[in-house]
């Protein structure tokens, strides 16, 4: 027991000594830190790394009195990657590092000579701390005390406040673990009257809480400044509350230029149920807000606002109004996480919309507000949310949307634990970005569809659906919460337009893009698999992105090379292999084709090898490539070194066929070239082809550059016997050209070709001589142009960093017009800028003129007077325009923002397509602006009884959106050239009023288009369309003719209506064309009346279906006679015809069937005529019914169906036949065929009369049984006995039958005779007996005939009188004393 306590006796004094020893140890450490130059400066190293962040360095030099109470510090610095942005000059710290025992930093007084902060940090890298705690109430860690703080000189830089400012700040503080207690002071150097003061006073334990805060500045004040206030008043605020927490009231109130502004009254109380809390105010806030947000609570701004918070922590809103003069606010109710939920809340617009605008780092976001809502309503475990908002346009510096809405919904969302299901939809009615493949990407109207899924642990939605005309398709995505980890599933489909031009044109179905990515903190971005798939290109492939190092594997086919050169068919393949960190990242490219077709020629065998290793200092690649073209070989080698800035090419090869380059260059740090190629090119068209391109030809020569002090020299040395690509070719081109200085053209040489033919343009032995004399530089240009002679003198002189060009002369002749240069000019470029001293171009009577400067600025002011408009013939074939153009050009402005203001005017002017139209020449005046990549114009367009008026803007970013709007009339007596053609006369005014919006690529044009006074006649068809009616409204995607009606001059009406897509481009059409009474006349054949409705559908400009169902009421089909073959057709020459004759002629002329174009217009109708269809003429008189069929196309009609016989007969002199048969066919065409059989007997022989054949020119044929010759068959017919028993009058009346049946003209004795006597009617018959009789008849006047008959009976005399409206009398008296009369009633239907 002694030993034990012995041995703890021992032990307690081994630890007191320990102690000891530690406590010296600790205080000579102390002592060593504190006191000495090197423990200062360990301890503020170590002071300035432990509050350093990324991107935030801090430094503090000449430290000292750590801990005697006198800290001292001569410079404290902050600075990021930019440098420095803050400093603390001369700093001093009175203070007692004892009080630190006590938990309690203790300070008498903390001053510093200056504290300046020039500009803004940079962007921090580290993430905010996660929370892993919950805290309630107030408290300090550590308990501080102040004194005094003093810093007379705070400087801050204009690049926060757009000036420098200084002020001055003094002040106090008592704070720890349960009150503050502070004041501050800050005033102005420049302006002692500009001070913010505030007295603060928090004791939650105490139940406490005093504010008294005054801002004051005068006018121009920083604050001011900073909120951008108007004419930049004096500013008061005064913030004064006062009282325990639990009954506490507050007052804010503002002031400009002394005039009260606003006041707000705020309250809070507390209780056992909760705490209370009121805000109640007016005024006009918006003089008070930054521009930004004037726009919400724009005129007198009202406040009322009082809100519950119960122990439960459940808010209710007893009322929650803003009202200003832009929008209301009103919300009410309670939100509660355990409980029930009635809480609804609505923003609506006052004007239409809400103005609200945001600051971003590019440019602004901006939306026009038209309602917002929320509502929270149920138990909280299964709330019912329901969240809208409609937006009229959103702007953002990317582009503008239009029609935006947002819903969101759900069901059962558990509030307590902040899970469910949120249904959501965004739709954007508008689209407009300024990037154009942006835009093309996307396009409105856009939907996307997403369920979002909240739980505790991730955020997930699936599916979402994105349905757009450019871009849809579906996506899984989530993001778990813990893991920080964001994963996506996606099967995007993209249409051909919603690609890049170059591409859309190439493709022909939607593109598939398929995949999964993810993203986590620790493995950055991956894209494990994706796959694109269209017509063109199947691709598939990986990314990864991870701590800086990048991973890349892609391979695929491009199914036609097409897609990314003209002229070119075939299939590539391709991989793409890249590994390594960003800054030195190593990549490996190979491209194969087996075989292609590169403009016509046959590209075999091909492969492209690329390698390459993108060092930060020193990147390098090899580059190789081998084939055959067209049999011959292809062979390429290329390496890059770079070192220290330098670049090179060491060695450049490329051999196909028998063109060869070879050449070795090296680039500066400037990178200006040094180094020689050779190229020796027999065959350019093998060159040419690798591009795509068509051309041939040959060239050969060296070009030698070399860099010295920052010039750079070079000899061009090149020429060949003919060059050709399109309708150019250069015959003999020569280059012989140096420079000491290319950059400054100091060039001295000669640049001639044989001849040049471009097109309709032929340059003779064109010659560009350039020569140095010191530092100038004479070019003298000679040769002849569309023959005549062509010349200009030019020097080019350079006098240090100024180079001035006198251009001397200038002749030239195109199409017979002189172009000349109507005086020297002179024109100075220094220092990017470019001045002009009225450069005069004199050509024919006209002139242009143009003067300023150029560059960064611009004041270019250019005139044009009576140009003629034929100039421009020998830049475009078949162009053939004429007239003059006047007018003016201005540009302002900057050089990379220009103004330019433009008014032309072209007179008389023509060209080749107005003239094919009839169109008579014109006047064209359009006047506007360019700025901000928009071209705004105003035109007008005149003659001719043609008056166009119009004009708008167009949008060069982006999509290029157009908004035009045009007016005016046309005369169809304008045009009439071009109906002319088509076998119309037009009459009348066409009125449009029209607006072209949308873009270039997708143009929408609404509007509408009228008419007055309009007729058309087809004269090929004997059509007049009448009073004509156009009524069409364009909408956009769609022309809608609500009404296009005419009556029919022969009798009936025509009316079309339906609608044509405007936006494909072969018209898809659906029309109905209705036809009332429609009576047709085709002056020869055909009388028709019809009535029906027709439909023509689909592509107008491919093959459109014409189909339907007519029915004709009445229809006359007359068989004509025709001209006996004595006579024949009169070949007519016009001479000095007059305008209108020629005219018509023009028009019948065009119906020759030669010059016809086959119609694509399909047909599908049925022709229905239930009775009268008549035939008659050749003394048929016919009455049939039936159904046709018409298919096929309006160029190949197919006719099937007929029409048959109800009833008919023939009349042959004064024999009648009734038809016992007939059929009326069309054999697949449109003229008729008709078939028709009458039967009739005389004694015992049964005679027959068939007409059969076209109806323009049908057979008849007899036939009896027993067989009779033709002529005895008549015979019979007519007069019932033989041919050898008539009487020679009998036989001529016989030859007259048949002169009618056979569609002739008579011209036999009975004919003669009856003409020798001088009567109107000469008829010689029999009875029934066979007794001869005679009568003799003639018109005494119009109304007046009188007749004479003779037989073996007696004589008779016959008078008749028409005393109108289809009354006769009639009388007779005989030789036998026997007479007669009576009235008659005649009509004819």
């Amino acid at each position: 027991m002694s030993q034990l306590k012995i041995f703890l006796s021992s032990l307690g004094r081994y630890c007191i000594y320990g102690l000891c020893i530690i406590a010296g140890l600790l205080a000579i450490a102390l002592t060593l830190v504190g006191t000495t130059q090197f423990g200062t400066r360990f301890v503020s190293d170590l002071v300035a790394s432990l509050v350093s962040k990324p991107n935030r360095i801090v430094a503090i030099d000449n430290v000292s009195g750590l801990l005697d109470g006198h800290l001292r510090a001569g410079r404290i610095t902050v600075s990021d990657a930019n440098g420095t942005y803050a400093q603390v000059k001369d700093l001093s710290i009175d203070w007692s590092p004892l009080a630190l025992l006590s938990k309690r930093f203790a300070a008498s007084n903390i001053e510093a000579a200056s504290v300046s902060v020039t500009r803004e940090p940079l962007p921090t890298t580290e993430e905010a701390p996660a929370s892993t705690s919950t805290q309630s109430g107030f408290s300090l860690p550590l308990g501080i005390k102040i004194d005094q703080v003093s810093l007379p000189e705070i400087r801050l830089g204009s690049a926060l406040l757009g000036h420098e400012q200084v002020l001055a700040l003094s002040g106090n503080v008592d704070a720890n673990q349960d009150t503050i207690d502070g004041n501050i002071n800050l005033n102005r150097a420049d302006q002692p009257d500009a001070a913010l003061r505030a007295r603060l006073a928090y004791a939650p334990n105490e139940n406490r809480l005093d504010i008294n805060a005054l801002l004051r500045e005068p006018k121009g004040g920083v604050l001011v400044k900073l909120l951008q206030l108007e004419d930049s008043p004096a500013l008061d605020i005064t913030l004064i509350g006062g009282g325990p927490l639990n009954d506490w009231k507050g007052t804010l109130q503002a002031a400009l230029d002394g005039t009260p502004r606003l006041e707000v009254d705020a309250t809070h109380r507390a209780d056992a149920a909760g705490q209370r809390v009121t805000v109640i105010g007016s005024g006009a806030f918006d003089s008070l807000l930054p521009p930004n947000f004037r726009g919400l609570f724009a005129g007198k701004t009202q406040i009322d606002i009082a809100a519950h918070r119960a122990q439960d922590g459940a808010i209710t809103v007893e009322r929650g109004k803003i009202d200003t003069n832009s929008l209301f606010l009103n919300t009410h109710g309670t939100y509660a996480v355990k409980g029930n939920n009635t809480l609804t809340a609505t923003l609506t617009a006052k004007n239409g919309t809400i103005p609200f605008n945001w600051p971003l780092a590019q440019g602004r976001l901006s939306a026009q507000i038209t309602t917002m809502a929320l509502s929270l309503t149920g138990a909280a475990e299964a709330a019912k949310v329901t969240a809208k908002a409609e937006v009229k346009s959103l702007s953002v510096p990317q582009g503008t949307f239009g029609n935006v809405a947002l819903d969101a919904t759900s069901d059962a969302f558990n509030l307590t634990t902040g899970t469910g299901t949120l249904d959501s939809v965004l739709r954007i009615g508008q689209a407009q970005l300024s990037d154009e493949n942006l835009a093309r990407a996307i396009q409105a109207p856009l939907t996307i569809k997403a369920p979002i899924a909240i739980t505790q642990q991730q955020i997930s939605a699936a599916p979402v659906t994105v349905e757009s005309p450019g871009i849809g398709g579906t996506m899984d995505a989530s993001y778990a919460l813990a893991q920080q980890q964001a994963d996506a599933r996606f099967t995007l489909f993209a249409a051909p337009s919603a690609l890049p031009a170059q591409f859309a044109s190439k493709l022909k179905d939607m593109v598939k893009l398929t995949g999964e990515a993810s993203y986590s903190p620790s493995n950055g971005i991956t894209v494990p698999s994706f796959s694109i798939n269209s017509n063109l290109l199947t691709a598939k492939g990986s990314i990864s992105l991870a701590a800086q190092v990048l991973a890349i594997q892609i391979s695929g086919t491009l199914k036609d090379l097409a897609a990314v050169q003209a002229n070119t068919s075939g299939k590539a393949e391709f991989d793409l292999n890249a590994k390594g960190p960003l800054d030195d990242l190593k990549a490996d490219a190979n491209i194969t084709i087996a075989s292609a077709k590169l403009a016509g020629r046959n590209l075999s065998d091909f492969s492209m090898q690329a390698n390459a290793t993108l060092a930060k200092d020193a990147p390098a690649a090899t580059l190789s490539a081998k084939g055959k073209l067209d049999g011959k070989p292809v062979d390429a080698s290329l390496k890059l070194t770079s070192k220290d800035g330098t670049t090179a090419m060491p060695d450049m090869v490329l051999t196909v066929g028998a063109n060869h380059l070879q050449g070795a260059m090296t680039f500066s740090k400037a990178f200006l070239p040094t180094g020689k190629l050779d190229f020796t090119f027999p065959d350019l068209g093998l060159l040419a082809a690798l591009g795509g391109q068509t051309a041939s030809g040959d060239l050969n020569g060296t070009i030698t550059l070399a860099e010295s002090s920052g010039k750079i020299s070079a000899n061009i040395a090149a020429k060949g016997s003919t060059l050709r690509t399109g309708s150019v070719t250069v015959n003999a081109p020569v280059v012989a050209l140096s420079s000491s200085d290319l950059q400054s053209l100091a060039l001295e040489g000669s640049i001639k070709a044989a001849r040049i033919d471009a097109g309709s343009a032929l340059l003779e032995s064109p010659a560009l001589q350039l020569s140095r004399n010191g530092n100038r530089t004479d070019v003298d240009l000679s040769g002849r142009y569309d023959n005549a002679p062509l010349s200009g003198k030019t020097t080019i002189t350079q006098d240090g960093g100024r180079l001035a060009i006198a251009l001397q002369s200038f002749a030239a002749a195109p199409r017979g017009i002189a172009v000349t240069l109507a005086k020297p000019a002179a024109i100075t470029v220094q220092n990017g800028d470019v001045t002009i001293d009225t450069l005069a171009i004199k050509a024919g009577s006209g002139m242009l003129t143009l003067k300023g400067r150029a560059g960064d600025t611009l004041d270019l002011a250019g005139e044009i007077k009576a140009l003629p408009a034929s100039l421009a013939n020998g830049f475009k074939a078949n162009l053939d325009a004429s007239g003059t153009i006047s007018g003016t050009i201005n540009a302002s402005g900057k050089g990379s923002d220009p103004k330019v203001t433009y008014d032309l005017r072209w007179n008389d002017g023509t060209v080749a397509a107005l003239k094919a139209a009839g169109l008579p020449p014109v006047t064209v005046s359009a006047a506007g602006t360019y700025a901000a990549n928009r071209v705004s114009v105003q035109s007008t367009v005149t003659g001719g009884g043609l008056n166009v008026k119009g004009g708008g803007t167009l949008d060069l970013n982006g999509s290029r959106p157009l908004d035009m709007q045009f007016n005016g009339s046309l005369p169809l007596s304008a045009v009439q050239g071009l109906a002319t053609k088509q076998g119309l006369v037009t009459e009348g005014t066409v009125l449009a009023d029209i607006r072209v919006g949308g873009t270039i690529a997708a143009p929408s044009i609404t509007g509408n288009i009228t008419s007055k006074g309009v007729r058309l006649i087809d004269i090929k068809r004997n059509i007049a369309l009448e009073g004509v009616t156009v009524d069409i409204a364009l909408t956009g995607d769609q022309a809608r003719i609500n009404t296009l009606s005419g009556k029919i001059s022969a009798g009936g009406t025509l009316t079309v209506t339906g609608t044509v897509d405007l936006k494909s481009a072969d018209l898809p059409t659906d029309l109905s064309v209705k036809l009332d009474r429609a009576v047709y006349v085709d002056g020869s054949l055909v009388t028709s009346t019809v009535n029906g409705t027709l439909g023509l559908k689909g592509p107008l400009l491919a093959s459109p279906t014409l189909s339907g169902r007519l029915t004709l009421d009445k229809t006359s089909i007359i068989i004509p006679s025709k001209l006996p073959s004595s006579i024949a057709q009169l070949n007519i020459k016009h001479r000095h015809a007059p305008a209108d004759v020629k005219r018509q002629l023009a028009i019948l002329q065009t119906d020759d069937p030669s010059s016809n174009k086959d119609s694509t217009i399909a047909l599908d109708l049925i022709i229905s005529a239930p009775s009268q269809i008549f035939v008659r003429g050749r003394g048929i008189d016919a009455e049939l019914n039936g159904d046709v069929t018409i298919r096929g196309t309006a160029a190949n009609p197919i006719v099937s169906g007929g029409f048959t016989l109800r009833r008919g007969r023939i009349l042959i002199l004064t024999k009648r036949l009734d038809f016992s048969s007939g059929q009326i066919t069309f054999g697949g065409g449109l003229v008729p065929v008709i078939n028709f059989v009458a039967t009739t007997t005389s004694g015992s022989t049964t005679l027959n009369s068939t007409i059969s054949g076209v109806a323009t020119d049908p057979d008849i044929d007899f036939s009896s049984s027993p067989s009779l010759p033709q002529d005895e068959i008549l015979a019979q017919l007519i007069f019932g006995q033989s041919l050898s028993k008539l009487s020679p009058l009998q036989i001529a009346q016989l030859a007259d039958a048949v002169s009618q049946l056979a569609g002739g003209r008579s011209t036999s004795l009975f004919n003669s005779l009856r003409g020798a006597v001088g009567v109107d009617d000469l008829d010689i018959s029999t009875d029934a007996k066979g007794n001869a009789q005679v009568g003799a008849g003639k018109y005494l006047n119009d109304k007046t005939y009188l007749e004479f008959q003779q037989s073996t009976e007696g004589s008779k005399a016959i008078i008749n009188l028409d005393v109108g409206r289809g009354f006769k009398l009639k009388g007779s008296a005989g030789s036998g004393g026997s007479s007669g009369g009576g009235i008659f009633y005649e009509k004819e239907y």
